[in-house]
């Protein structure tokens, strides 16, 4: 049973990654930002401790305001915060903060 679960819990994880990166691959294309999803993600995965999680918050933000348009902040945090809980993290061995709590939850 526990091992259904988290195969449940571990395909669910996957999906939100998945639907988060189609929602943030539209959102680059409307602001005709010249980031991708690699910078996203890569920045995202480099997430240092030394540097509190608010910076990175800015710095992705600030890829969605460019000279040929804008989003709204509210369409756009959401897809923000799925990114950093779903995308993974070298700081977490290449786990994302939803796949550690998970994890943790098994111990």
């Amino acid at each position: 049973m526990r091992r259904r679960t988290r195969d449940l819990i571990a395909a669910e994880i996957a999906g939100r990654r998945s639907r988060t990166e189609t929602l943030l691959s539209a959102l680059l294309r409307r602001t005709k930002s010249s980031a991708t999803l690699a910078d996203i993600q890569a920045l995202i995965f480099e997430e240092r401790e030394d540097r509190h999680s608010t910076e990175y918050f800015c710095d992705l933000i600030a890829l969605f305001n460019t000279r040929h348009g804008s989003v709204d902040i509210d369409e756009v945090l959401p897809a923000i915060q799925d990114a950093w809980n779903y995308f993974p993290h070298r700081r977490f061995r290449g786990e994302c903060p939803a796949e550690r709590l998970l994890s943790r939850a098994d111990a």
